[in-house]
């Protein structure tokens, strides 16, 4: 809640090793797997919980996981060092923590390096146009600045978003709003060169 240990993102794509990805995964910036449509199924979600939960098992760690509730979510999957508490149906949007600003800021600073990326290549080759350099970009590009993205997002973020899903107490004299008022999701991203925030 406080953003001070932020897991690495996890991928689920179509290919199960896309040519540009290297041979060693080890040094991938997040995790990565396959599905048939390149969604979440239970099968990948409850494999990651699991080992997620002997990590902390080894590091004598036990932790809340609060979870939207669907289909994919289990229900019955037996944990030692993680306890699974559902949030209400219909009401993520208002509670979900990462849906109070933490996706919109990440998507923000991936947005902001993307744009960036293109600037420059259009300021090296004149002759280049939007549409051709993102043919350039692949999916290793694309997990790289999405890892990056993520790499960016503040502590203070999290822990804004934590109080605005009403998990933190406000301090004493704190006020709701204040939180609403001060916290625009994309403050902290870096504009690219000659683009304007509405851009």
């Amino acid at each position: 809640m406080d953003g001070s240990d932020k897991r690495p993102l996890f991928m689920i794509g179509k290919l199960k090793r896309p040519q540009c990805f290297p041979e060693d995964f080890r040094k991938f910036p997040l995790n990565y797997v396959s599905s048939a449509n390149a969604w979440m199924t239970g099968e990948i979600f409850i494999n990651w919980l699991k080992k997620w939960d002997h990590q902390l098992c080894w590091q004598s760690r036990k932790i809340c996981l609060f979870l939207a509730n669907c289909s994919i979510h289990p229900q019955g999957v037996v944990l030692t060092n993680i306890q699974l508490e559902f949030l209400p149906p219909n009401a993520t949007s208002s509670l979900q923590p990462m849906a109070q600003g933490v996706i919109e800021n990440m998507k923000g600073h991936y947005r902001s390096k993307i744009a960036s990326r293109i600037n420059v290549d259009v300021d090296v080759d004149p002759n280049a146009d939007v549409q051709t350099v993102l043919k350039t970009v692949n999916l290793l590009d694309c997990v790289h600045l999405v890892a990056e993205a993520w790499r960016d997002v503040k502590p203070t973020t999290i822990s804004n978003c934590f109080r605005k899903g009403k998990f933190v107490v406000p301090e004493e004299g704190g006020r709701d709003e204040d939180i609403a008022e001060s916290d625009d999701p994309l403050n902290d991203v870096p504009l690219p060169v000659n683009m304007e925030k509405e851009d």
